[in-house]
């Protein structure tokens, strides 16, 4: 399977200096692994791979929050500020670009790239750190940001929602995903899903046969594996006799596996058991 399957995802989260959780103080622990992992995390991080971990931003000096404050400073910030001194006020980004499970590669080159799209999309804030993780369940890049705009510190507005997040998606796309042959993150809706929908159909019209069935023979494969109902009207297909033979198939299964224990009736596969087979089943290829 090529890399096409899998895809770059993007999320951000506002971190502040108090509270139980998105502090700077807790991301700093868990992206640096300065603290042993324990109870839900021991079955979340493998500590055996946490050496192969990269950090391709390092702290200058001292704790994240030390240097999140030093930027602030240098900004001329005042912290003392009214609306800086609130409690629930961000004063750093962090940003996890993840690849999906199952990835095979170098994610090093796709990573770095992330980070020259981030720090075009956000010229003024300085990125302070950022590591690769390696011993979890997937691959993925976590990255602190000081967000600072003039003498302001508006890190909700830098998280990004609705269309704008959708404007990020594309970008990133395009910048990076494409560039490694990795699929699109987000899903289109309404008139935006139509209008990509029917480029994609007058872009398919205009190539050569020889060509589609060479670009969409795994893609074609896997949409029919993943909603097999799409195709039946197209093709006319009789599903009752694909089901009459489905079952005629999982009912010989069972009469050839009778008394494999003692001959008792209970301990034959049923037909139910074809289907828990089917699902294991890798994609098969298909020519077009």
């Amino acid at each position: 399977m090529t890399n096409s399957i899998h895809k770059l995802g993007l999320r951000g989260s506002v971190l502040r200096r108090i509270g139980d959780k998105k502090t700077i103080a807790l991301a700093d622990a868990h992206n640096r692994r300065l603290f042993k992992p324990k109870g839900a995390l021991l079955g979340k991080i493998d500590p055996t791979k946490s050496h192969l971990n990269i950090e391709l931003i390092k702290l200058s000096e001292g704790t994240l929050e030390d240097t999140v404050l030093k930027h602030i400073n240098l900004a001329g910030i005042d912290l003392s500020n009214r609306t800086n001194k609130r409690k629930d006020k961000g004063l750093a980004n962090e940003y996890v670009f993840g690849l999906t499970p199952g990835f095979k590669g170098n994610c090093i080159p796709i990573f770095s790239r992330c980070l020259t799209w981030l720090e075009y999309q956000l010229p003024t804030c300085p990125i302070v750190h950022a590591v690769v993780h390696f011993d979890e369940g997937h691959l993925h890049m976590h990255v602190i940001v000081v967000p600072i705009i003039g003498n302001r510190l508006p890190a909700s507005d830098l998280i990004w929602y609705g269309e704008v997040r959708q404007l990020k998606e594309l970008s990133l796309y395009q910048e990076v995903s494409r560039h490694f042959d990795l699929g699109f993150p987000g899903k289109f809706n309404g008139a935006a899903k139509m209008k990509l929908a029917l480029a994609v159909i007058e872009e398919i019209k205009t190539m050569p046969l020889d060509i589609k069935r060479d670009v969409f023979e795994e893609c074609l494969a896997y949409a029919i594996h993943a909603y097999p109902e799409n195709f039946i009207k197209t093709l006319n297909l009789d599903v009752s006799k694909v089901f009459q033979i489905a079952e005629s198939y999982a009912h010989q299964s069972t009469l050839s596996c009778v008394g494999l224990k003692g001959g008792d009736i209970s301990d034959e596969i049923q037909p139910s058991d074809m289907y828990q087979f089917a699902n294991n089943s890798s994609i098969t290829r298909i020519s077009i």
